[in-house]
């Protein structure tokens, strides 16, 4: 086989793999994944503890309050307690997980949406969250 077929060959089955993660990856898990994978650059000496078998991180973070954040960063000038939401998943649950989070001492709650979800996070976090949680995205957590 030529070197030209072999990387044509190559370039194909990496295509192929990230389609089949694509497919079989929620969104949710997949904005989990960006999100610890921008903080790990950002912050390189912070400590990250990630849910969902994301490949980052040191292991699932501890519960707070019954509730597993997506994301705990620690070793950081703040701890962080990261909730991830999409657009569809924003909703009871999510409010009394974010409660939880900003009860936290030295915690600061931060729920992390796609860009496209910021105005209707805001609104949700306005109106139905009795805590003071920042909104974010992927790339802007830390």
């Amino acid at each position: 086989m030529s070197s030209g077929k072999a990387l044509a060959a190559l370039v194909g089955l990496v295509g192929a793999v990230s389609i089949h993660d694509h497919l079989t990856t929620s969104k949710h898990d997949r904005v989990v994944r960006k999100t610890a994978k921008s903080i790990e650059r950002e912050a390189p000496e912070a400590t990250l503890h990630v849910d969902h078998e994301s490949g980052v991180g040191n292991g699932q973070p501890d519960t707070i309050e019954r509730y597993r954040p997506d994301i705990t960063v620690r070793d950081f000038p703040r701890f962080l307690a990261i909730e991830i939401e999409t657009r569809d998943s924003l909703d009871t649950h999510a409010s009394e997980q974010l409660e939880a989070f900003a009860s936290k001492r030295n915690y600061t709650a931060v729920l992390v949406v796609p860009s496209s979800t910021v105005p209707v996070a805001e609104e949700f976090v306005e109106n139905r969250v009795d805590a003071d949680v920042r909104v974010a995205t992927p790339s802007n957590v830390v």
